[in-house]
């Protein structure tokens, strides 16, 4: 249950932030950095967070799932388990390349809008700081 409540929480983050910066593809990511450009950060992170990189919140449910699968002596599973989450990191970190180094040709020539676009929902910083900071709990959450 612990997994399913973070990966909604994870994905949450992520859906509110390309919904406030008005994303419909991944060539529209070339243009959120001009929208706004420390959601676009934030967004970069939580996709990493999804993807399940090590320092980040997503990491949590993976590491306690492996740990598990390897304390009960189910190496090849948990082996398999690792290498079949690869290809959902490799479209995470496609995306985030796609955010970051690549401007597509109907950007505009201004480093970034001259207003931004400060509307966005009331949800999305705290499932963001969440998606991001829920790593350094994990200790308490074992424990109990």
């Amino acid at each position: 249950i612990l997994t399913l409540v973070i990966y909604i929480l994870m994905t949450t983050a992520v859906f509110m932030s390309l919904n406030t910066t008005i994303m419909k593809t991944l060539t529209d990511l070339g243009t959120t950095w001009t929208q706004s450009p420390a959601l676009a950060v934030l967004t970069i992170l939580a996709l990493f967070s999804i993807g399940g990189l090590p320092p980040l919140t997503g990491f949590l449910p993976k590491w306690l799932i492996l740990d598990e699968l390897c304390s009960i002596k189910l190496m090849p599973l948990a082996t398999t388990l690792a290498i079949a989450s690869l290809p959902s990191l490799y479209f995470y970190v496609r995306m985030t390349y796609l955010t970051l180094l690549t401007t597509p040709p109907n950007t505009t020539n201004m480093e970034h809008k001259w207003r931004f676009n400060s509307h966005f929902a009331p949800i999305l910083p705290p499932t963001m700081m969440l998606t991001l900071l829920l790593l350094p709990i994990v200790p308490t959450l074992i424990m109990n």
